[in-house]
């Protein structure tokens, strides 16, 4: 999540009451970035671990591999976060 004031507990009270907008912030986990770090940036290296982490120096072959590869790299990364 960015750092912008429309992603913060007093937004979601401003658009949905007070009550409401506090039981939805406290359903989120909420990660902010570096104040001075972009978040494309974050992006940019999770895009560029993909390779090293899922294909190795392997070829693939075919759109089908590439897609289970990416399936088994995808959750084992999100069970890591």
């Amino acid at each position: 999540m960015d750092n912008l004031d429309t992603h913060k507990e007093n937004s979601l009270m401003k658009s949905y009451g007070e009550e409401k907008g506090r039981a939805i912030w406290a359903r989120l986990e909420v990660r902010y970035p570096p104040k001075h770090k972009s978040w494309l940036n974050q992006a940019e290296i999770a895009i560029g671990m993909y390779p090293h982490q899922s294909l190795g120096n392997a070829r693939i072959c075919d759109i089908e591999t590439l897609r289970k590869k990416t399936k088994v790299w995808n959750r084992m990364a999100n069970r890591k976060m």
